[in-house]
């Protein structure tokens, strides 16, 4: 009963680990702005649907770069988002194996 609490422990460690490096990834996520490094594929893996731009010109070129400015921040925080959300999951699982460990060990 000794060594499953030392394994248990052991995988709440790992877990933890897990969580650290999702969260130190999902602060490292950058925006990449200019309309040569998004494309409109992005915006759809992101979940953002913009209506097409109707006008014409120069204003519509300025708009188009600040919806792509735009679109590149909110794509970055749909990124980081997941990332805190796959982080949060293995934190938790790291805490119930944590609990757990503490358990087996006092019952040995």
């Amino acid at each position: 009963m000794r060594y499953l609490g030392v394994v248990v422990a052991l995988f709440a460690s790992i877990t933890g680990l897990c969580a650290a490096w999702l969260w130190l990834r999902a602060s490292k996520v950058e925006v990449a702005t200019g309309s040569a490094i998004m494309r409109s594929g992005d915006y759809v893996r992101a979940g953002i649907n913009l209506p097409d731009l109707e006008t014409s010109g120069a204003f519509r070129d300025a708009i188009s770069g600040i919806n792509d400015d735009l679109m590149a921040t909110l794509y970055a925080l749909h990124q980081s988002s997941y990332l805190n959300k796959q982080a949060a999951i293995w934190t938790a699982v790291s805490v119930a194996a944590s609990g757990l460990s503490a358990v087996i060990g006092s019952l040995s």
